[in-house]
């Protein structure tokens, strides 16, 4: 798959990227075929590389070591271990599980040395984790939660910019002065607010909306949550003719806010709503 995209410049840049269809693709397409609902689970934590030789510093034994270096051959990759970088959220600490900072070694008896043999923990409800710690392995249990099939019930489509209420895995890399700053604005409640997931392009969207960017106010009116936004798109139908240029304020993930203009194109790229109705999603068109 080819990812393009558009610097402050003007210069478009394109980079290839990729999932491995067996781990990703495949248990969608299957579940989907056998009318089954995917099942994934979380363990709470978020996971990284490391330098090996890091690694080596922490108390990695040269066993282990050797171990990891084997797995990246077989895929030709350098070895690098994995870490726990961070806590999903900020429940209350359980004894006898991950802490940040812990090197995994063994999922159930499986050793650790990519990325993609973390993946067994989406799909199991416990496991057996052995893990470096303070230059000493130790092994642990720990439990997943399963998590919801579907984060929206609600997406609408707007100049091109697809937005949303703001689902979970985009909080877990909201800063503090995204939370200070929120509450500034009157955000009461950060998982209604609106989320620009995406834009198309050739759309009024590119150069100006952008991804990973919350909506605060459209042409001077606040947005706190989808039916606001929906609201304000309906009465910008009966706007002037001279009226081209929307005023937008948005705010990123580090509590940084901007203001942009877009011009509207209603012919080409009308607002539409696309709505989960039971076990099926409707679309309805807003201008």
């Amino acid at each position: 798959m080819t990812v393009g995209s558009q610097n402050s410049s003007g210069k478009n840049t394109t980079w290839k990227t990729g999932l491995n269809y067996d781990y990703y693709i495949r248990p969608i397409i299957e579940s989907l075929q056998a009318g089954e609902e995917l099942q994934n689970r979380c363990c709470g934590w978020e996971f990284e590389h490391m330098q090996l030789a890091s690694a080596v510093n922490l108390g990695l034994k040269e066993s282990r070591a050797t171990q990891i270096v084997k797995i990246a051959k077989t895929i030709g990759a350098v070895a690098r271990p994995i870490f726990v970088a961070g806590k999903l959220r900020s429940p209350i600490p359980i004894e006898g599980d991950l802490k940040i900072g812990d090197v995994l070694l063994e999922i159930n008896g499986k050793a650790v040395g990519r990325m993609a043999d973390v993946r067994s923990l989406s799909h199991a409800t416990k496991a057996k984790v052995t893990i470096l710690r303070n230059g000493q392995e130790n092994e642990i249990n720990i439990e997943t939660n399963l998590l919801s099939s579907y984060h929206t019930s609600k997406v609408v489509c707007w100049a091109g910019a697809v937005v949303h209420q703001t689902h979970s895995a985009v909080l877990e890399q909201t800063t503090p002065e995204f939370v200070r700053v929120s509450k500034r604005e009157g955000i009461t409640s950060p998982a209604n607010a609106v989320y620009i997931s995406s834009i198309m392009y050739g759309s009024p969207a590119i150069g100006n909306l952008r991804p990973v960017q919350w909506i605060l106010e459209i042409d001077g009116r606040k947005v706190r949550s989808l039916e606001d936004m929906i609201e304000i798109i309906s009465s910008l139908r009966d706007r002037a003719e001279s009226d081209e240029y929307i005023r937008v304020r948005m705010m990123g993930r580090k509590g940084i806010t901007s203001v942009v203009s877009v011009r509207l194109d209603s012919q080409f790229w009308p607002a539409w709503i696309l709505e989960r109705e039971g076990e099926q999603w409707i679309r309805k068109e807003l201008e």
